[in-house]
């Protein structure tokens, strides 16, 4: 994983797009998985993903759940977060500076958590499709005239 620094937002290789932290997770919890979730990781290794700031918190969040579940075991789990940084994903780092201003706003105007307005806020931002496999996040992105990746 790489961070993306401020301004430099518009030297974003063509397609890339926002990727949720739900959508990652089904690539630890197969249960999750689909056909979706498969194009999806493979595209990841040829077009670069870019998620918000707050896109490490949700996704270890994911993984302690599913530890606490018994779906994988710790080892399994940080097995796959080392990998995690082979692939195309760039954090970007404004997230926490737009938490209480057009994040909010997002997630007013959507009735949303905040946590799904920082996905939906950074693809209209960056004016890239969002990939995600969480049907609430899909349709509050829909209604606010983002586009859903198709990879």
């Amino acid at each position: 994983m790489t961070i993306l620094p401020l301004g430099l937002q518009n030297l974003l290789p063509s397609g890339a797009f926002v990727l949720d932290a739900s959508l990652t997770g089904a690539w630890l919890f197969t249960t999750r998985a689909n056909q979706y979730t498969s194009d999806v990781f493979f595209k990841i290794h040829h077009q670069p993903a870019v998620v918000p700031g707050s896109w490490t918190l949700h996704l270890a969040t994911i993984c302690r759940i599913g530890e606490h579940q018994g779906l994988k075991s710790s080892r399994e789990v940080d097995l796959f977060l080392n990998r995690l940084p082979t692939l195309k994903i760039l954090v970007e780092e404004d997230t926490a500076a737009r938490a209480f201003s057009d994040i909010l706003l997002v997630s007013r105007s959507f009735n949303i958590n905040v946590d799904d307005a920082a996905y939906i806020e950074l693809a209209i931002r960056l004016s890239l499709p969002l990939a995600t496999i969480d049907p609430s996040l899909s349709r509050a992105a829909t209604a606010a005239g983002v586009t859903l990746f198709v990879p």
